[in-house]
C-alpha cells in the first residue's frame, strides 16, 4: 500500500496508486481550485472541474447543474431540478507503460447514458437532497 509509494515499488499494472490522505488531498484541492478558477465562462469552469477530477480523483465524473441556474443573489423557487452538463471518464484504452493516458478524452453524454438522466429532480428529504443542503464551500486555506 503506502509503503510501495515510499520505496518506489510500483503496483501491478492497472491498479491506481492510493492517495496519501492529507498531503495528496490538499494538493488535489489546490490544483482543482486553480484549474476551476482559470475558467472565464461556465463551460471552461465545468471542463476545469472534469480535468481536475479525472483520473486524479475518480474514474468518471457527471456534472449536474441546477436548472435554471440562479443569477447573482436570486433565490431559486420551485423544485430542485438538475441538468446533466458534462460527463468525462478515463478512456478505455490504457498505455501499458504508464497506466492511464494522461489526459482523459471527453465523453458524449450518450456514452454514459446507461447510468445517467439528462434531468434529475431532487425530492425534498431525499438522501441526495440532504447531501446538497449540507454542502458548504471548501477553501484550501481553511482547516477541514
Amino acid at each position: 500500500g503506502d509503503s510501495d509509494r515510499r520505496t518506489g515499488q510500483g503496483l501491478p499494472p492497472g491498479r491506481p496508486l492510493p492517495m496519501r490522505r492529507d498531503g495528496d488531498r490538499l494538493r488535489f484541492v489546490g490544483a482543482a481550485t486553480r484549474r476551476i478558477a482559470r475558467g472565464m465562462d461556465l463551460d471552461e469552469i465545468v471542463m476545469g472541474l472534469c480535468r481536475a477530477t479525472v483520473p486524479t480523483f475518480s474514474d468518471a465524473i457527471l456534472v449536474y447543474l441546477r436548472e435554471p441556474l440562479p443569477v447573482g443573489d436570486e433565490r431559486p423557487v420551485g423544485p430542485l431540478v438538475l441538468r446533466l452538463r458534462r460527463t468525462d471518464r478515463i478512456p478505455s484504452e490504457r498505455d501499458a507503460e504508464v497506466g492511464f493516458l494522461p489526459v482523459p478524452a471527453p465523453e458524449q453524454p450518450a456514452e454514459l447514458s446507461v447510468v445517467t438522466n439528462e434531468l434529475c429532480e431532487v425530492r425534498p428529504g431525499s438522501a441526495l437532497g440532504e447531501v446538497l443542503r449540507g454542502v458548504r464551500p471548501v477553501f484550501t486555506d481553511t482547516p477541514s
